[in-house]
């Protein structure tokens, strides 16, 4: 492993490393030495159809029917039956019709996710007809891809069934010698029976199993986890080397660059100036004729004291003995179009005209990007 196994296994949450256990690394091993780890998920479902018993050997793959009866001889043949399955011990599950449940789909948010059991409790009231008292119920994530992000909410479904829909079921199976593992959903599709993998029964009423598979799971988990923080370490010190050797290199390279820079920048600075020197020459004479033009549309009683120019608007300031009528007269120039005061105009009490600033938009915009011109008289 290099650097990538430090970006693939960084920022990674229980739930999804354990689900990188499950799918990546198990599922890299030979299927016996697979099944032996995990179980082959086989799994002994009862189930109850128009007063008739019905077991059935479940996989992940497949549905069974193994036997049916109306009578009580069903269970004589279901432990006949268990000897045939190949895990141990045989998880025994009684499956209920999904016709015969309540299923509700709701949101809550992604910070929440662990607190699902609590949460299904609480809105039990508001979701069903029943009170937790009454019901046996299961409530998952029901999103396969959802993002871990905990400001997004995640779909919920939540399954119930009344207590008493159930409880005379269960209690046949268990005086029979059957303790179960879980009610679960099951319906008929295609003549295969699909379970849903959920499971209703209290908790208190399931059977209780022994930890060893458990423990070896998760002994090697651990196993895996701390030759990956070894193998990420060893990873780390090589890095550190990489990078002093980067570094160095990095350097001397940045003081070759920096003169390039400085080289470039000068280059650009003379480059600008004759641009400049070149862009003045050009427009020089274009804003002589715009000044001429506007000289020959004013009064002799007007004159000006700064021209603007900029991106086709046009602003003039000077003195008339008549301001107001700047307006008309400038309108009459096909090129000029709205003339307009900027200012209120002000009489100069020294000379007696009355000062103005004019704005207009003018028409074959000379190629210069800005420019401001002033003239006194």
């Amino acid at each position: 492993m290099d650097g990538l196994s430090i970006r693939m296994f960084a920022g990674l949450t229980p739930e999804r490393m354990y689900r990188w256990w499950l799918s990546e690394l198990i599922g890299c091993l030979p299927d016996s030495i697979r099944l032996w780890l995990l179980g082959n998920q086989e799994r002994l479902l009862i189930t109850r159809d128009n007063g008739t018993w019905l077991c059935w050997r479940v996989t992940n793959q497949e549905s069974i029917l193994l036997g049916r009866s109306d009578s009580g001889n069903i269970f004589a043949d279901i432990k006949s039956h268990k000897k045939s399955f190949k895990r141990r011990p045989l998880p025994v599950y009684f499956g209920i019709d999904a016709s015969l449940i309540l299923s509700c789909d709701f949101q809550i948010p992604g910070s929440a996710v662990r607190w699902i059991k609590r949460i299904a409790v609480n809105e039990l009231d508001r979701l069903t007809p029943w009170t937790v008292d009454e019901v046996w119920f299961d409530v998952k994530v029901t999103e396969s891809n959802a993002s871990h992000d905990a400001s997004v909410p995640r779909d919920a479904q939540l399954v119930a069934a009344p207590i008493k829909s159930l409880s005379d079921h269960v209690k046949q199976l268990n005086e029979s010698g059957l303790i179960l593992d879980g009610v679960d959903v099951v319906c008929m599709k295609q003549d295969q029976l699909v379970a849903s993998e959920y499971n209703l029964l209290d908790p208190l009423l399931r059977r209780k199993r022994r930890p060893l598979r458990a423990l070896i799971n998760l002994a090697l988990f651990l196993a895996v986890l701390v030759s990956l923080a070894v193998d990420i370490s060893l990873t780390q010190h090589r890095l550190e080397l990489h990078r002093d050797l980067l570094s160095k290199q990095a350097t001397s390279l940045t003081e070759a660059a920096q003169a390039t820079a400085d080289l470039s920048s000068n280059l650009n600075t003379a480059v600008k100036a004759a641009k400049f020197l070149v862009a003045r020459k050009n427009t020089e004479p274009k804003v002589i004729d715009l000044l001429k033009q506007i000289t020959l549309l004013i009064d002799d009683d007007t004159w000006l004291y700064r021209l603007d120019y900029e991106s086709g608007i046009v602003r003039i300031h000077g003195e008339s003995s008549q301001a107001s009528r700047l307006v008309p007269h400038l309108d009459q120039a096909q090129t000029i179009k709205d003339v307009r005061f900027i200012s209120p105009v002000v009489r100069n009490p020294r000379s007696g005209g009355e000062r103005f600033s004019l704005e207009f938009t003018m028409e074959g915009d000379p190629d210069v990007s800005a420019l401001a011109i002033r003239t006194d008289r």
